[in-house]
């Protein structure tokens, strides 16, 4: 064992090396901050107070292999970051034809979205049209028959006998009357079949009144229904499940029309919006004008566009949203630095070449405005040192004048000033009416698009519930086909058993007999 006298004088002596050093940072903790509170120009490095450059330089190559790392990571996570949302872009943003957007008011809460809408493959393209042309060898097959005395007798539903054709809760249903020129069938368009010739005699129909008062609200609409509803079934005609998926992708395809039908109105709601935003700040930029003659410190806003009103604002990040401060590193602190130096040398070299600008302060005091140009609360009147250091009564006559002809000056440019005051209020009055009638008019038309939304909705999610009882149709008629085999085959197992039952009960019957039989020899 070590001598206890031994060990107390080492640790003597730690305490007291370890109470040097506490001392030395402490002075030199001092020695720093007196540096750092020195002017500018006495203030030395911080550098310049190292007393371990060997320590330092470790600490260094750690820091710096730490920041490696850490900065390795963090790219790594980025690049992922970057992939996923490329790949959210390619998957879900490109293939959108119409992107959802926004519209909202300038002076209250209200807000106005339209339909976002996917691209239509080539291949549902050629679903719908070759529907549409199987739909329209029905038409032509249906006026055969009509045209056909022989054939016009044939069995074929007609509802005629039950119905009017003006029940309105019956969906997509449409006057009897319009029955004749809905069997006649539509007219092929050029981008369905070609160039295809019209036929002697084939006349464009005429669009189908709608028996219901609230179509003639949204005339775009309603072109869509007459121009769609031609294809359509009627809804006593859905008899077979091929009908009735037929039905199911025309419903949808006319959904869509909808959808696009009110992104046409929405479209033009955001350009009338862009208009009169510019008419605003064209208003509020004399408005400003104005106060700043009148030396009035007011803030006047200017309308913006807000985030979900821009459709490509969700992809693009502004500084603004980002809250956490940039980190900036020492190199591009050094570009930053440079690009600065440049741009500051650039504009003294031009302060230094620019003649006009020289001449123009030389001239005329640097503005363009001639006495004539200034506004009378820009002008100003020079008052002669004299006539404040003169007494009235120590003044001569030529001096009594000058100063007399010097106050009607006066008097005559603080009236016309305040005429002028009066002329900037009140056009500053009509400024501020003209903005609020432009917002209220612009409120007036994003709620007449609002009805046209809610009415767009009303045909939209009937025709979508009409889809969703189809399918229900097609699921149940599904289920009663597996009910109906299993039903078969439980009766065809059924009628086996039963024939072996009486198989059985013959089989006992001919040994009742044969037993009776017996039992009667027996007793003779």
């Amino acid at each position: 064992a070590e001598d206890p006298e031994v060990l107390a004088c080492a640790m003597n002596q730690r305490k007291s090396l370890l109470m040097e050093v506490e001392a030395l940072r402490k002075r030199l903790r001092t020695v720093v901050d007196q540096n750092d509170a020195c002017p500018q120009l006495e203030k030395l490095d911080r550098s310049e107070f190292c007393v371990d450059f060997e320590e330092r330089a470790v600490i260094a190559a750690k820091t710096k292999e730490q920041c490696d790392i850490l900065r390795a990571q963090i790219e790594h996570e980025n690049l992922t970051r970057r992939m996923i949302r490329d790949r959210i872009i390619k998957e879900f943003w490109d293939p959108m034809r119409t992107k959802g957007c926004e519209i909202h008011s300038l002076m209250s809460s209200l807000s106005v979205s339209n339909y976002p809408e996917r691209r239509t493959s080539d291949q549902e393209k050629a679903v719908i049209r070759k529907l549409q042309i199987m739909r329209r060898i029905e038409f032509l097959d249906a006026e055969h028959v009509e045209s056909t005395p022989q054939l016009r007798e044939d069995a074929m539903l007609r509802c005629d006998p039950f119905t009017t054709g003006r029940e309105e809760y019956i969906v997509n249903w449409w006057p009897s009357g319009d029955k004749e020129q809905e069997t006649a069938g539509p007219k092929p368009t050029e981008e369905e079949v070609g160039e295809e010739k019209t036929k002697d005699g084939g006349e464009e129909k005429q669009p189908k009144a709608s028996p219901r008062g609230d179509d003639r609200q949204c005339s775009s609409a309603d072109t869509i229904v007459h121009h769609s509803q031609q294809f359509l079934y009627g809804p006593f005609e859905l008899l077979t499940n091929a009908r009735r998926r037929y039905q199911t992708i025309i419903l949808q395809s006319l959904a869509a029309e909808y959808r696009a039908s009110f992104n046409t109105l929405f479209t033009a709601c955001q350009k009338d919006k862009k208009d009169v935003m510019h008419q605003i700040n064209e208003k509020i930029t004399r408005m400003r004008g104005i106060l700043r003659e009148l030396e009035i410190d007011e803030e006047v806003p200017e309308p913006e566009l807000d985030d979900a009103e821009e459709v490509d604002a969700v992809l693009n990040v502004q500084d603004k949203e980002i809250k956490a401060e940039k980190w900036i590193s020492p190199e591009e602190k050094k570009i930053q630095a440079e690009a600065a130096a440049k741009e500051e040398e650039r504009q003294r070299e031009l302060r230094e070449n620019d003649a006009g600008q020289r001449a123009l302060m030389q001239m005329m005091g640097g503005t363009l405005k001639t006495k004539k140009d200034l506004t009378p609360l820009e002008i100003t009147l020079e008052r002669e040192p004299w006539m404040d250091q003169v007494d009235p009564e120590e003044m001569t006559d030529l001096q009594r004048l000058a100063m007399k002809e010097f106050e009607e000056k006066e008097k005559a440019l603080a009236e016309e000033q305040d005429k002028y005051r009066k002329q900037l209020d009140a056009e500053l009055k009509k400024l501020r009416t003209e903005v609020q009638e432009v917002m209220q008019q612009f409120e007036a038309t994003l709620k007449g698009l609002q009805h046209q939304r809610f009415m767009h909705d009303t045909k939209f999610f009937c025709q979508e519930l009409y889809c969703v009882r189809l399918q229900l149709a097609l699921m149940q008629s599904v289920e009663d086909n597996r009910m109906l085999k299993q039903l078969g085959e439980d009766l065809l197992e059924a009628g086996a058993k039963v024939q072996a039952a009486e198989a059985r009960v013959e089989s006992f019957q001919k040994e009742v007999h044969a037993a009776s039989i017996k039992q009667d020899e027996r007793i003779r």
